[in-house]
């Protein structure tokens, strides 16, 4: 079986290591920097509101969550800075199952160990409609530590692309939960700077990123002893 090669990329092109270099450059499927931070608009127990952006005045899009029940937090990403603009996509969390709702259908992301060290979900790619599995993983790599932050995140793994390498870094995430304000850190890379996986493939992406981060935010608060049933 013949294995293509891997596109490489410049600058311009997108690929770009450096979240602050990263920013300057507009995701091709989708309103959304290559690279972005996340922050807190307001944060409250029974909810709170996030946005995406370059940098901290300038605000892209807003991310509200709120709960359904015991743990079961609804993360949604908006088209516009407000929360009253129409969602891109949401997710509920349940566990070790994420359910990605997107208005062309659902996709469920599932955790492969009890720890919840890693995350996958499978979605149709490219003309071909070919499906491909893609995992989110922990990880101190280089991506992660490219981002900034405090050395230790999330990188997702396209696991059956075409290309000869048998996995590629698509997406870096990192969350931070000791700032008051800078919640997170995103980054596409490879192959996920590109158009070649697709609008529904960046939006589920950017969702689950930010869905494994309120898991993260919740857990924190559950040691606390601060979340309460809601809903």
């Amino acid at each position: 079986m013949t294995t293509l090669e891997k596109p490489k990329f410049t600058d311009s092109e997108g690929a770009l290591s450096d979240i602050d270099r990263g920013s300057n450059h507009q995701h091709p499927c989708i309103s959304l920097p290559i690279a972005f931070k996340i922050y807190c608009d307001k944060s409250r127990v029974s909810h709170s509101v996030f946005y995406i952006s370059r940098q901290k005045s300038d605000r892209l899009n807003a991310i509200s969550v709120g709960y359904t029940g015991w743990f079961h937090a609804k993360v949604a990403l908006h088209e516009g800075p407000s929360v009253d603009s129409s969602i891109l996509g949401s997710s509920v969390l349940k566990g070790k199952i994420i359910d990605v709702s997107l208005p062309s259908g659902d996709v469920q992301m599932i955790g492969k160990s009890a720890l919840g060290s890693a995350f996958t979900f499978s979605l149709p790619i490219g003309v071909r409609g070919t499906t491909e599995t893609f995992e989110w993983r922990r990880s101190r790599g280089q991506e992660v530590k490219n981002l900034g932050g405090r050395g230790s995140g999330w990188e997702l793994v396209r696991l059956n692309g075409p290309y000869s390498e048998a996995e590629e870094v698509v997406a870096v995430y990192t969350v931070d939960l000791m700032s008051p304000k800078l919640s997170g850190r995103f980054e596409f890379t490879g192959t996920g700077a590109t158009k070649e996986l697709g609008r529904e493939w960046a939006i589920i992406t950017v969702v689950t990123a930010l869905s494994l981060g309120q898991k993260k935010r919740d857990s924190n608060m559950a040691a606390m002893g601060v979340i309460a049933a809601v809903g």
